[in-house]
């Protein structure tokens, strides 16, 4: 009899053992199936590699020392010695997109925390899409002017590099505290549309960008 009643607790010290194992493996939830059923969500919410996360208009401006057209030469006010040369601003109107790549899911990290219930989510660098000029709000002045230059030449030369100048400029704003904020705000409010899909235990979506290969 005490042999049997040994064996019944045996067997059910192993059961309650499967059982404990059982819960923590789906309490965890493994990280690698996390990441992977959020990339997936995510991938499905972008038709071109790129997850886009804040849309925007910004007036953009560029500003360039240009060489001046004496008389339509350049020469002339070289060996005249008179300055002919004056900066040149040019402004215009953006359509402005802010996203992270998906093309290559190591460079993204997600990691459930369940007793905190958060989920963090670290992804590639934030990038600038090309800006698409709107070419009709063009604006163009010459500041610091020379009496001896040939002012529409030299907005023209100047407008010939128009699109790589503001590209560079649209770059840059891919670090500004505002949007990085914006994208921040975006990407947490996707996570959590994410853990409701799912049913998990989260509360809220930490969000790090700049993670690099």
């Amino acid at each position: 009899m005490r042999k049997n009643t040994a064996v019944l607790a045996g067997a059910l010290l192993l059961a309650l053992g499967v059982a404990a194992g059982l819960y923590l493996a789906l309490r965890t939830l493994p990280r690698k199936n996390v990441e992977r059923d959020f990339l997936t969500y995510v991938e499905g919410l972008s038709e071109t590699g790129q997850l886009v996360l804040v849309q925007g208009r910004e007036r953009l401006t560029v500003r360039e020392t240009a060489k001046g057209q004496l008389f339509g030469d350049t020469t002339l006010g070289d060996l005249l010695r008179i300055r002919s040369d004056a900066v040149v601003e040019l402004s215009a109107w953006a359509e402005l997109s802010w996203a992270v790549d998906l093309d290559d899911p190591d460079r993204w990290s997600v990691r459930l925390n369940r007793r905190d219930r958060v989920l963090y989510v670290a992804t590639p660098p934030l990038r600038t899409r090309t800006p698409a000029l709107r070419t009709e709000t063009l604006e163009a002045r010459v500041l610091d002017r020379s009496i001896f230059l040939d002012e529409r030449r030299m907005i023209e030369s100047v407008r010939a590099a128009l699109t790589v100048r503001f590209e560079e400029i649209a770059r840059k704003t891919s670090e500004e505290p505002s949007v990085r904020d914006r994208a921040a705000s975006s990407l947490s409010a996707i996570a959590l549309a994410f853990c409701r899909k799912f049913d998990l235990p989260v509360d809220r979506a930490e969000v790090v960008f700049g993670l690099e290969e």
